[in-house]
């Protein structure tokens, strides 16, 4: 059996939040622990880290163990998370799409245009 993280815990944030831009801004690959699957999608297709088993210590070492000893892959998955970070958590762009995001939204529900 498969020793389990003491800071696991059901029911965890369960979105991209915040620090996720914060981590792939940095540059670095990452060693995701996390459970929600658009941040693991995200992992897996940019190739900017590894996916772990959330909880899974064996899992965390063995991917930490991987991108010790290969700095080429650190390299390469910390420049994808960098190019990640630049499409996905610029705010002069990410800001300018979700103005136009609402603004669709507010066009396709008119009785809802007072609302705001």
């Amino acid at each position: 059996m498969r020793s389990r993280c003491e800071s696991d815990r059901a029911g965890a944030a369960q979105s991209v939040i915040n620090k996720v831009g914060d981590y792939a801004a940095a540059g670095l690959a990452v060693v995701n622990t996390q459970e929600n699957e658009e941040y693991r999608g995200y992992v897996d297709e940019w190739q900017i880290g590894l996916n772990c088993t959330p909880g899974d210590v064996e899992d965390v070492a063995l991917k930490l163990e991987m991108l010790a000893v290969d700095p080429d892959l650190r390299r390469r998955m910390g420049e994808n998370n960098r190019t990640f970070a630049e499409a996905h958590f610029d705010r002069r762009h990410t800001y300018k799409e979700m103005v136009k995001i609402m603004g669709r939204l507010l066009k396709e529900t008119p009785e809802e245009k007072y609302v705001l």
